[in-house]
């Protein structure tokens, strides 16, 4: 399981340079009021891949070691294509995003939602290594085809921004059946009866929990953009693209967690890896978050450009919010695992209603400062309902996990063994 973290964890920072690349060369082409059409855009998008995936998505990887991964496959696409038109329509119609998108929006996120499908098969798996190799691949090809329109061709824009997006996904789709060639195919729904109910059950609630943690993460987009207008959702956006990049570490740990506590039988094996998992990610990330205060701004507005300014405040005012839900990431992934998804959506419900209402507060009269702070008051009731739950299902008390959990000792052997391993 450590080499696989190992892995991964290499695997994603490899995606964070190529997506710190992609975010520097459009940002800098596009300015901020283009980058903040974008961000809307790509929340649309996101929206559009969780009623895709409500048949499917995750929940293929708590599914693939139970029913057959070619009838998985097959439902989750059907369903996927549907909802797909079904969403993007509806919210080009109700001006979630600007219309003249609505083609981009629904082939992103149809050809998104077949790659995903793919990659949660393959991690269901525990193929750990192909679905690093997909990952990879969709970003390094979105860079390159970047480079060759904004650069080479210079001709940026928001069409061809979202142009390269689309043959991104095309290619992560391609080398995707290529791995699960042999799972997927010959396509059928055979032996579905049985587990329908409970995959479609499963995926509610998983899908119900991303969509109320997407507007966790993205409901101020929309609060930003309505009070104080495009181009400041453009500085905003870039803020949290650069401060949501520390979570490099905690996914790449919580995918590897998630894939294997899915597969673990034994219920005390999985409390008391999520939370010394949970403790390594928050300690780790802590650490890394300590430069950010000493980069001076003149330094970001001259590689992201002069539109940019006041990016350095936004990004040390998410840094605490980034930092604690290190660990609601790894205790999200824990009931994820064993299949108690519905404490997602509840812990995420608790974060959704105090972003609203923060937001709606903060925002007018603080601005970007504001956003921030909401962003930190919700991501700390998450993670503190993530953590009491977490104690009261397991039936103990932080007392007994902090006893059996990471020292600084322990600390330092978990260190060793991942580096021996790798």
């Amino acid at each position: 399981m450590y080499k696989n973290i190992f892995r991964t964890l290499v695997s994603r920072i490899i995606v964070a340079l190529l997506t710190f690349a992609v975010v520097f060369i459009s940002s800098r082409a596009l300015g901020p009021e283009n980058y903040g059409t974008i961000g809307l855009i790509m929340v649309a998008i996101s929206i559009a891949l969780l009623f895709s995936a409500l048949i499917g998505g995750t929940s293929l990887v708590f599914f693939t070691s139970r029913v057959d991964p070619a009838a998985l496959f097959t439902i989750s696409s059907i369903w996927g294509i549907f909802m797909s038109l079904v969403i993007s329509g509806a919210m080009a119609l109700l001006n979630l995003y600007p219309s003249e998108y609505f083609i981009y929006v629904f082939l992103i996120s149809l050809i998104a939602n077949i790659s995903q499908n793919l990659m949660f098969i393959i991690l269901g798996k525990e193929r750990i290594i192909q679905q690093n190799i997909i990952n990879v691949a969709q970003v390094f090809t979105l860079f390159v085809v970047i480079v060759f329109i904004f650069h080479g061709m210079r001709t940026p824009s928001v069409k061809f921004y979202l142009t390269s997006v689309l043959f991104s996904h095309c290619v992560a789709t391609l080398v995707g059946v290529i791995f699960c060639r042999k799972d997927i195919f010959p396509l059928r729904l055979s032996g579905l009866a049985l587990h329908i109910a409970e995959i479609t059950k499963y995926g509610i609630w998983v899908q119900l929990s991303s969509f109320v943690q997407l507007f966790n993460y993205r409901l101020s987009y929309y609060l930003v953009d309505w009070f104080l207008g495009r181009e400041m959702l453009g500085i905003y956006t870039l803020g949290v693209q650069l401060a949501e990049s520390f979570w490099i570490l905690p996914r790449s740990v919580a995918i590897v967690q998630f894939s294997h506590i899915s597969n673990l039988r034994n219920p005390k094996d999985s409390v008391n890896l999520s939370y010394k998992l949970m403790q390594l990610v928050i300690v780790i990330i802590a650490i890394c978050s300590i430069p950010v205060f000493f980069i001076p701004e003149h330094w970001l507005t001259f590689v992201f450009g002069y539109g940019y300014a006041g990016i350095k405040m936004v990004l040390m005012m998410l840094i605490p919010a980034i930092i604690i839900f290190s660990g609601a990431i790894i205790l999200s992934h824990f009931f994820s695992g064993i299949g108690k998804v519905w404490f997602n959506t509840i812990t995420g419900l608790c974060g959704l209603v105090f972003t609203f209402f923060a937001g709606m507060i903060l925002i007018p009269r603080f601005e970007l400062t504001g956003a921030a702070i909401a962003t930190n008051i919700s991501y700390v009731v998450i993670f503190v309902a993530s953590l009491i739950i977490f104690v009261m299902y397991n039936k103990t008390s932080l007392r007994k996990l902090f006893s059996d959990g990471l020292t600084l000792a322990k600390l330092k052997d978990q260190i060793k063994m991942v580096l021996t391993k790798s």
